[in-house]
């Protein structure tokens, strides 16, 4: 008998250590959930990781992931990194995955360094960092327009830890430099893929490469070839890759260019959006088109897309380049009948149309309705627009009035204004 008590006694002991070993697990578990069900900030995000740290229930290499993962996606990295030595002073290194997990957090939240300094700390904890790491880091700098420092994880960091880069870490790396305008540099990205590295560019490395020709000081020639070359060798271009050749153009005042890739972009049965639309309308302004551009702006109500609060203030560009006021003037209107509110570039662009036309009442006028009816604040460029209207009818006594106006609300002058 005194046998069989004391191993029921040993067995209950046993059940009872067991189960409270699982009860850390479990509320973990539980945890760990309602971190990944909560909202960015919110109490039972805050509440989950407190409760988290405090108990010190984050055991594992893949607990940790999933907490970083979760407070990743909810843009608060910084609570995401701050477990990471909370883990390491309780012996438990973080693995490869966990340091993932951790720059990929950083990535989303929009900053770099923390990202690189977890590279620092892989090498020092002797974890290997594979392509996936180099991927999050280079488009973690990229966004944040580091591009020397992507290019240096591309061309140097990635050789020295014995990674090869794939077709993603040259993408990544060629959008850093298209952010920036390195369009030199996003070329010889471009040209080092069809190397004989055994990869070959897709449609997002020829796209990045036009739009950095664009963003780069318009190197439309350049842009054009590209996507001849897409034409001829594959892949085919995709509507990203046409609006930023169409773009380049007519930032160069290569209007017909860009109207003949619309055309060509059609035939191929590739749909432009409204932001191909506003490139070639925009070209169109520069090329003093303003009669085509509302042509073109007018055939979207027909075809499609349909043109949206930027379309018009493309439009609106080009009637201010012409000093169409008039047109203008129906623009704003077609807006309103639209329930369609123009943005800042839009309201600015009327008023500058109404100026070239030495309308300074109609000019005054939108100024002051701006922020009345279009809940639009007027900025300086807007101001010196209306007082070099006013200079031009002679009615120095107004220009002289919103001068000081625009003292008051704490916006600079332009040389024009002050002229005025």
């Amino acid at each position: 008998m005194e046998l069989r008590a004391s191993q029921l006694s040993r067995s209950s002991a046993a059940r009872s250590s067991a189960a409270s070993s699982r009860e850390p697990q479990s509320l973990c578990a539980q945890l760990l959930a309602r971190l990944r069900g909560g909202q960015k900030g919110g109490p039972e995000t805050l509440d989950a990781l407190e409760e988290l740290r405090r108990r010190k229930l984050l055991k594992s290499p893949k607990e940790l992931g999933i907490a970083v993962a979760a407070l990743g996606r909810q843009k608060l990295w910084q609570q995401g990194l701050a477990l990471f030595p909370e883990l390491l002073s309780q012996r438990v290194a973080p693995d490869l995955i966990a340091y993932n997990v951790g720059i990929s957090a950083c990535e989303q939240g929009g900053t770099w360094q923390p990202a690189v300094q977890l590279l620092q700390d892989m090498r020092d904890q002797r974890v290997h960092p594979d392509e996936v790491t180099f991927n999050a880091l280079i488009t973690a700098c990229g966004r944040a327009q580091e591009w020397a420092r992507s290019l240096q994880l591309l061309m140097q960091d990635m050789g020295d830890e014995g990674v090869a880069p794939g077709l993603y870490s040259f993408n990544a790396a060629m959008s850093a430099c298209e952010r920036t305008g390195h369009w030199d540099l996003a070329l010889h990205l471009l040209s080092e893929l069809r190397s004989g590295r055994g990869l070959e560019p897709d449609v997002i490395s020829y796209s990045t490469a036009v739009s950095a020709c664009d963003k780069g000081g318009a190197r439309w020639q350049i842009a054009v070839v590209l996507l001849e070359e897409m034409q001829l060798h594959g892949p085919l271009p995709n509507v990203v890759t046409y609006t930023a050749a169409i773009s380049a153009c007519s930032r160069a005042r290569e209007w017909q260019r860009g109207l003949a890739l619309l055309e060509q972009m059609v035939a191929s049965h590739v749909t432009p959006n409204t932001m191909t639309y506003g490139a070639v309308i925009g070209g169109l302004g520069h090329g003093g088109q303003w009669q085509l551009a509302l042509s073109l702006l007018g055939s979207m109500h027909l075809l499609g897309p349909k043109p949206a609060v930027q379309t018009y203030a493309a439009a609106l560009s080009a009637c201010e380049s012409s000093g169409q006021w008039v047109a203008s003037l129906a623009l704003l209107q077609e807006l309103d009948d639209k329930h369609m509110s123009p943005d800042l570039f839009a309201s600015t662009a009327a008023v500058g149309a109404c100026e070239k036309a030495r309308q300074w009442e109609r000019a005054l006028a939108l100024l002051a309705e701006a922020p009345i009816r279009h809940k639009v604040v007027p900025d300086g460029i807007m101001y010196s627009a209306a007082i070099s209207a006013c200079e031009k009818g002679k009615r120095w006594e107004f220009a002289l009035r919103l001068y000081f106006e625009m003292q008051s609300l704490g916006l600079m002058a332009d040389a024009v204004s002050c002229a005025a």
